[in-house]
């Protein structure tokens, strides 16, 4: 089995799936349906549809591809961590909507040190809750994190997609996902 563990879709229906903030990121659609053809292709059986950064915190169309395409696709969102109900975010997400977990996403405007801040251990426990998995996209050479990775698994500087793990909750499923791991994480009941 072939998995691929970090891909984007988004929608070529604008009008219904807007972009965040106006964002005109991408003139056309990369849709779920595209994604189908490819892996066919290329003999890809089943795959991580991560979060586009193109919605920010508005996960609808991927959930809508989860809905649609339950056996093929796993997926980690976005939560707006500044949000009173975050941790409620995210477990609509993996209740409801059937995510696997959360996207961290430090190559944009976050500052790693403040998703290790006490106001931040909500989340980090509900995560912990749920079974959850998290997804940090960083730069890896100027990540804190990729420090707690390095007895575990050596990374190269191509890997810039790690597990997160917080300093005080202690969250133990530490994978690297560029090692396809994250599919079993995130769909254990497939």
């Amino acid at each position: 089995m072939i998995i691929d563990t970090h891909l984007h879709v988004w929608s070529e229906d604008f009008s219904r799936y807007p972009f965040a903030d106006g964002s005109k990121a991408a003139d056309e659609g990369a849709p779920v349906e595209l994604l189908n053809d490819t892996m066919d292709e290329a003999g890809v059986d089943k795959a991580v549809i991560v979060q586009p950064i193109y919605y920010r915190f508005d996960n609808r169309y991927v959930a809508e591809c989860l809905r649609r395409f339950p056996d093929r696709y796993a997926a980690i969102g976005l939560v707006d961590r500044h949000a009173p109900d975050a941790p409620d975010q995210l477990e609509r997400l993996v209740r409801e909507d059937k995510f696997g977990g959360l996207r961290i996403h430090l190559a944009r405007a976050d500052d790693p040190a403040e998703w290790a801040a006490p106001d931040q251990d909500p989340i980090w426990r509900r995560a912990e809750d749920l079974g959850s998995a998290s997804s940090c996209t960083v730069p890896q050479p100027t990540c804190p994190l990729s420090n707690l990775l390095s007895p575990v698994s050596p990374m190269s500087p191509l890997c810039s997609t790690i597990s997160a793990v917080h300093p005080r909750t202690k969250i133990h499923h530490i994978r690297c996902l560029a090692t396809c791991s994250i599919w079993h994480g995130i769909r254990r009941s497939m």
